[in-house]
């Protein structure tokens, strides 16, 4: 475990240095370091080649062409319903404590490691989520409109970041994982402790009761709106900027199945699409039916 998080110093040092790289200024060569063969350091070795190297898919500049037209020209109003809990009550109380653990882990976390786990999807909505819960903790004492309007910006972009984030760790990732990188007994038996660490559990597991409990039971049935969905497009679009345009070109391939190199990139990309479109009208079913506040509402009642 040690040599795993000695790596992941490595890959900080190696990732900050590249991020103050005039080279991204400059769109040729596209591999800030050809010599690495699109693998920062050696650190992505296990990704194939042809993930890390050479021409896009024909079809992903389009995708990505298409994808910013959407995100400038669709823009809607900003125009959302506050979410600020009442002073001291318990959605108040709650948002303090999920702030405290929220900054606890991230402190667990880039103690060991450095920074380089900040450009993570897991780690960034890990982030979103305990800055709403600051806001929505720091918004009854000090009520500015402008914060109130950021915190029910960023409502549903924790929820369903935490969304993606459970269901792709736990249902997919984690279990290819497991099942077929870790070969051996005692692969496996490592995997299965580093994947079970109380912070893994927090950032992968208890990340999603966390953000129902703080976007959802404690609203008061405030659906959302195509103003919600559209930010949390407009989030996730500034990760594959960062993604596409940065990390590419250092050699960080965090999710391979989605590098534009790939002939199923558009396919994987518009699975994300419609697992946030999904997310959207399945809490809004939920919301509306108050099938959870039903059962809760004695607790999280104001």
């Amino acid at each position: 475990m040690e040599k795993s998080y000695c790596k992941l110093s490595l890959l900080s040092y190696n990732v900050n240095s590249c991020l103050n790289c005039q080279g991204l200024l400059k769109p040729e060569p596209w591999l800030i370091f050809p010599e690495d063969k699109g693998s920062i350091g050696g650190f992505f070795d296990f990704v194939p080649e042809y993930l890390r190297v050479g021409p896009w898919f024909f079809l992903a500049p389009v995708f990505v062409l298409a994808y910013t037209l959407f995100i400038f020209y669709l823009k809607p109003p900003i125009n959302l319903a506050s979410t600020d809990p009442q002073l001291y009550s318990f959605p108040h109380i709650f948002s303090l404590v999920s702030t405290f653990n929220g900054c606890h882990i991230l402190h667990m976390i880039l103690s060991k490691t450095g920074p380089a786990p900040l450009v993570t999807f897991t780690i960034i909505s890990w982030t979103i989520l305990t800055f709403r819960g600051f806001l929505a903790f720091l918004n009854p004492f000090y009520p500015i409109p402008f914060l109130s309007t950021l915190s029910s910006s960023l409502r549903f972009p924790a929820l369903v970041a935490a969304t993606v984030t459970f269901v792709i760790w736990n249902f997919v990732l984690a279990p290819i994982f497991y099942t077929f990188w870790s070969k051996g007994e005692e692969a496996k038996k490592k995997f299965k402790n580093w994947n079970t660490q109380y912070h893994m559990i927090h950032i992968h597991f208890l990340n999603y009761p966390i953000a129902i409990v703080s976007c959802v039971l404690t609203c008061e049935n405030v659906l959302f709106t195509e103003v919600d969905l559209w930010i949390s497009y407009f989030v996730l679009f500034m990760y594959a900027c960062l993604y596409l345009f940065i990390l590419d070109r250092i050699g960080v391939h965090l999710y391979p199945v989605f590098s534009p190199r790939s002939k199923f990139s558009c396919f994987t990309w518009l699975t994300v699409f419609g697992l946030y479109y999904a997310t959207f009208n399945f809490w809004n079913f939920v919301i509306e039916g108050q099938y959870l506040r039903d059962v809760v509402t004695p607790l999280f009642s104001k």
